[in-house]
């Protein structure tokens, strides 16, 4: 299980609704666009891929959080963003 949490991350973001991580649960994920200033979104994120790869120390998932944010801007989907991180 991973244990990174909001305190973890080293960013700073937009924390005002996660009403639509909750839509977007129940979506196609080659269709839903990430908002990389929500902090709901990028921790959803971040955890998701921890759980994927394995993953538990705070510092991976720091390594994750920065490779959200540095990203090429032209990926807009959860799924674009994903792909990427694995390949770099």
């Amino acid at each position: 299980m991973t244990h990174f949490l909001r305190s973890n991350l080293l960013g700073t973001y937009n924390w005002l609704s996660n009403e639509k991580i909750e839509t977007n649960s129940r979506a196609d994920p080659k269709h839903i666009l990430l908002d990389r200033q929500n902090g709901h979104e990028v921790l959803s994120l971040i955890k998701e891929i921890m759980q994927l790869q394995k993953l538990t120390s705070t510092e991976q998932g720091q390594e994750i959080e920065m490779m959200i944010k540095v990203a090429p801007t032209h990926l807009h989907t959860r799924q674009q963003v994903v792909k990427w991180i694995k390949e770099n």
